[in-house]
């Protein structure tokens, strides 16, 4: 599944490639408005955070339906980060390649628990760090960006971090009533 998802992220982002190299050579390199610059630097650290927080959870998870969730958020979250960093070639907005730094004090909360205490927290946290995600590409999607590539970009990627986000919320109401 693994490879299958690679794949997939290598044929996506060669049509991101393929499609702003396109509108690159017509219009030259795009630099993006102030609003535009803004959503691709907090969408970027929202990401990284997202990746950080899963990737703490693969090794750290009790339950394997946390980690499944964990590694599902990764591999999903990593496309986003390759869009992104396609995008800021086209934009010429240089992106954070990591968390802000008060994602970062919330990850490092996360990694002196263990067990269930662990995934309840890293479950809160994940909500906390996708739906910001989520809401970032929402109104990016919705405002009208000055870039169309962005708001495709948006509008591409908001559905399936949402199902994230509900798939993570589904998992926390099903923790059992002492872990919670």
């Amino acid at each position: 599944m693994a490879r299958l998802l690679l794949i997939a992220s290598w044929l996506l982002c060669s049509a991101t490639l393929a499609q702003a190299g396109a509108h690159a050579h017509h219009h030259g390199h795009q630099r993006a408005s102030v609003a535009d610059w803004q959503f691709m630097r907090r969408a970027a650290a929202a990401d990284q955070a997202v990746i950080a927080v899963g990737a703490l959870a693969q090794k750290h998870a009790a339950q394997a339906d946390v980690r499944e969730l964990a590694t599902t958020l990764v591999l999903q979250d990593k496309l986003v980060e390759r869009r992104l960093s396609l995008l800021s070639l086209y934009t010429q907005v240089p992106l954070p390649r990591e968390p802000d730094e008060e994602d970062a004090k919330a990850i490092a909360a996360l990694r002196p628990l263990a067990g269930e205490a662990f995934d309840r927290r890293w479950l809160q946290e994940e909500a906390v760090l996708q739906g910001r995600l989520v809401d970032l590409l929402r109104k990016e999607a919705a405002s009208g960006a000055a870039d169309p590539a962005l708001r495709s970009f948006a509008r591409e990627f908001l559905p399936k971090l949402q199902a994230e986000l509900h798939a993570a919320a589904q998992l926390q109401g099903g923790l059992p009533a002492a872990a919670l």
